[in-house]
């Protein structure tokens, strides 16, 4: 018969006479490591709360805890970023009293729109929006009002707005 690593329990091979008296031994066992674990939770002196707390104190006798508030909040948005994807359907105005109105679900630090011809791309912080064209490239002026887009060019299809076209929009945002 084989013993487990940790208690010590039985761990009976297929040839092993199984008695009685082995599983009363590895019951009593279990019940006084099962109780004194409650014990531990109970009495608030758990090894991991304990831990914690020491490091919590080692930790703010070295730095303010606004510092490390701070530093928590800046590192908890560290790779946080929120991707969107959505589409809109292109409604054929175009120039300054017809723009491209693109309602975004929150300011985008960076977004690409396209159709199989077209692309435009830019971002809430940046006061253009590239176009990417089939047979050049050009540069449209945006207007932001909230999470609004509005740009306009020379025709629906460079401001990527054509009539019933269906146009892919993929956003980048931070999560703060």
């Amino acid at each position: 018969m084989n013993r487990t690593a940790n208690y010590n329990l039985c761990q009976f091979e297929a040839g092993d006479q199984v008695q009685r008296t082995d599983f009363n031994e590895d019951n009593a066992k279990i019940d006084a490591a099962i109780a004194a674990e409650a014990s531990a939770r109970q009495s608030g002196d758990s090894s991991l709360s304990g831990q914690l707390s020491s490091l919590s104190s080692t930790v703010s006798g070295k730095a303010s805890q606004s510092s490390l508030n701070t530093l928590k909040n800046q590192v908890a948005k560290l790779g946080n970023c929120q991707i969107d994807f959505f589409t809109y359907t292109g409604t054929g105005t175009t120039g300054a009293s017809g723009p491209t109105r693109v309602n975004f679900p929150r300011k985008p630090l960076f977004f690409r729109i396209v159709n199989e011809k077209y692309a435009a791309s830019g971002g809430y912080q940046i006061p253009q929006v590239q176009i990417a064209l089939a047979d050049n490239n050009t540069v449209a002026n945006a207007a932001w009002s909230g999470n609004q887009l509005s740009f306009y060019a020379s025709s629906a299809a460079y401001q990527l707005n054509s009539q019933g076209v269906t146009y892919y929009v993929t956003a980048l945002s931070a999560m703060d």
